[in-house]
């Protein structure tokens, strides 16, 4: 419709309402007038209430897919969403809202399950004492950190040698115990 350069005509109808009241009255509001696959008027994609029932064929979403990409080329394009991003994250009135979905979602035993093994799974690896931090991967052993590397497979060697030059068995991958890492040079047994 914005597209056509068409505004839409936008008429309160009631006021004072709450959120689920309001919603009530747009289904019927809409039911009523019908939307235009129905033989109405209404443009609305949706019946209205809370949400949205419209989901975008595969089609239409390669395209957009396509489109945002071509768009995020642009660095004029990334500095207006960078800009508007910005702004949302200074103005108080959002990040009091941000901040109110983020302990809605901590408050929510389900959600903070999931999102503790996706963590988990994320920063520690599959090694029993390597820590993914960002960009690099830091071995660690007793709180005694061995350092950064820029490979998992690398901080974990550093592990085991640290290990082997201790004279402590070592090798494991979280959940079980599986032969120790070691490179050749650092290879006696053969």
């Amino acid at each position: 419709m914005k597209a056509l350069g068409l505004e839409p005509i936008v008429t309160k109808i009631v006021t004072g309402l709450t959120n689920s009241e309001a919603c009530a009255w747009e289904v019927l509001t809409i039911r009523l007038i019908m939307r235009i696959k129905h033989g109405g008027p209404l443009l609305n994609l949706t019946a209205g209430g809370e949400g949205s029932s419209y989901s975008p064929s595969p089609e239409t979403r390669r395209r957009l897919s396509a489109a945002s990409k071509v768009r995020y080329l642009d660095p004029t394009e990334r500095a207006k969403t960078s800009a508007v991003s910005k702004a949302r994250c200074s103005d108080p009135t959002e990040r009091a809202k941000m901040s109110a979905r983020q302990r809605a979602r901590y408050l929510d035993p389900a959600e903070r399950a999931k999102t503790g093994a996706a963590s988990k799974a994320a920063h520690r690896g599959l090694y029993k004492g390597i820590l993914f931090l960002g960009k690099k991967w830091r071995a660690t052993i007793d709180n005694h950190r061995l350092g950064t590397y820029p490979t998992r497979d690398e901080a974990a060697l550093a592990y085991n040698e640290f290990l082997l030059r201790k004279g402590r068995f070592c090798g494991g991958v979280r959940g079980g115990w599986v032969p120790v890492i070691k490179r050749p040079e650092l290879d006696t047994a053969g």
